[in-house]
Parts: C-alpha cells; structure tokens; sequence
C-alpha cells in the first residue's frame, strides 16, 4: 500500500477525495455526489482518509483492516462499511486481492433527505459502521452504483441531484436494517439517545476548537451533563468528555508532528489560554509535555526514514 499522503492543518474538505486515488474513474457531480468503482490496491494513495462526506465501502472481494476513530474493523467480501463525516479512518492492511466501490454523498445533500438518521442510523453506526449483506443484497447495492453512475452523467436532467439522493438513501437504508434486524431491537429511548449524539457531533465538530467543557454542549442541548455523558457512552461507547478531548487531541498531535508551529500557536488554534494550560491539558492526557512528544515524534520519524533507507 502506498505510503500516507501529506497532510496539512488546513480542515478536511470534499474534494479531498478525488486526491485519494489514482489511475480510475472518479465520478463526481461537484464537490456533492462521488462515485469510485472496484477499485483496488493499486489506485489508493491514501492511508488516512477524512472528510466531511458521508462514506460507503462496499466490498466485493478481499479484505481492508484498519480503524476509525481508534476502532478496529475488518472489511470483508459482501461486507458495506458507512463512515461519517469527519471520522478519521486508517488503513492498515488490505489484502492484494481487494476490491471494493466507494460511494459517497456531502452531509447538506444527505440532511436535505434525511440519509444517515433513518432508524436511528447515527448512533448504530458510530458502534457498528459494518454490516454483512447477503450475496443477494450485495448484488442489488451494486446495481445501484451503476444507476448512480449514469445519473451522475446526465448533466442535463432537471432531478439530477435528487435521484442520486435518493439512491444513497436507498443504499443507507439497506445497511440501517440490515443493523436493525440483527442487533438492534426497537426502542424509543435508543432513538431519543441517537438524535442526541447526532446532535452533540455536530456541535462539537463546530466548536471543539474554543469550547472544551461538557457543561456547553450540555446547556446547548438543553441537558444536563450527566444526562450527555450517559447518552453519548450509550450511542457510542465513549463519554461526551472522551469526545472532546478526542478532536482536541487529534489535532493537536497532528500539529505537534506535522508543522513547525510554535507551541504556543497550537495552543491558541486549540483555544487554550496560553501555552501552560495547554501543556497541563497534553500532559494529563499523554502524560508528556507537548515539546517531548514532537521531539520523540522527529525521533521515531527519522528512524523509520533511515531504516526505510537501508
């Protein structure tokens, strides 16, 4: 597999996409509606995927290991994988005979319909983004991308974008029961629990960068931050303090190895105020200064280049 691309501190955008792959088609209407078709090993150049697109692997042979998020998966043949926006996804291993499609569809287009919440969708997947269709179910999804094919080439047609909605929500639909039916009996306290975690995603998406305590979003949900906390370790199995420190985290390590910021620049992109506090912060969450960690960061780095070289 390739080696993972550059990244830059700039936010994720949709067309990153387009960048991931190489030598195939890349159907796309804008930066709205995606379409890649069995592609392979050999057309990825990207092992760290993140975009603010709703993503579906559907895979028709071999195997993908990696994780999103920090969660391991397996992707296997007949398997659909749905990622959502702003998940961070790696790549690990994928077996020389893999073959897969990727649809993928901008969250205005997907909210506009609703895909991605049908039958509490959110909150499954964020526990169980994949799920095993029969061959049979396989066969229908594909189909669809074929559909979703020609429509994305009739430039022309006046319900261009709503068809491709619609066919995505067919796709999403098809993954969320097949969930339901399988793991997730019906209950009305699990769907209030998941129109909260899409909630509370979506403001600490927006606001994790100056807004780090539990006691905000929870007063912008109109809850208590117990009540949050319970209800996202539900939906998700972390609690909504996990989640922040998770996005501050992230990007904060992704600063520290991959820019010459100072520290105290990170600290102000992070929302800190000043560069001590954000060293408590990484510490108690790393247990290493800020300056330690992008200096063992170089280290490790220079010597996988050098061993790399041999």
């Amino acid at each position: 597999m390739a080696e993972k691309a550059d990244t830059t501190i700039q936010q994720p955008n949709n067309t990153d996409i387009l960048y991931w792959f190489s030598g195939i088609q890349v159907w796309h209407l804008e930066d709205e509606f995606f379409l890649i078709r069995d592609f392979t090993p050999s057309h990825l150049t990207c092992a760290v995927l993140r975009t603010p697109l709703i993503m579906n692997f559907l895979c028709t042979a071999g195997a993908i290991q990696g994780q999103i998020d920090g969660k391991a998966f397996t992707l296997r043949a007949n398997d659909s994988l749905i990622i959502l926006p702003m998940q961070t996804t790696e790549l690990q291993y994928i077996s020389p005979d893999m073959c897969c499609t990727l649809v993928a569809i901008s969250r205005d287009n997907a909210e506009a319909q609703n895909v991605g919440e049908e039958y509490t969708l959110y909150e499954n997947i964020m526990k169980n983004p994949l799920v095993t269709f029969t061959e049979e179910q396989m066969r229908a999804n594909i189909a669809m991308t074929e559909m979703y094919a020609y429509t994305i080439q009739q430039r022309n047609h006046p319900r261009q974008r709503e068809i491709l909605v619609l066919l995505q929500k067919v796709n999403h639909m098809l993954h969320a029961t097949t969930l339901h039916n399988k793991q997730m009996p019906s209950d009305t306290a699990m769907e209030r629990t998941g129109s909260l975690a899409v909630r509370f995603n979506r403001l600490v998406e927006a606001h994790y960068m100056r807004e780090h305590q539990v006691t905000y979003y929870a007063g912008r949900l109109s809850v208590t931050p117990k009540y949050l906390s319970s209800a996202i370790m539900q939906a998700s199995g972390h609690t909504a303090g996990w989640w922040i420190d998770y996005y501050l985290m992230r990007d904060a390590e992704r600063y520290l190895k991959e820019t010459r910021l100072p520290v105290q620049n990170i600290a102000d992109l992070l929302g800190f105020a000043d560069q001590s506090a954000f060293g408590k912060y990484f510490r108690r969450q790393r247990g290493i200064s800020p300056v330690q960690f992008r200096a063992e960061a170089k280290r490790d780095s220079g010597s996988k280049e050098a061993n790399d070289n041999q």
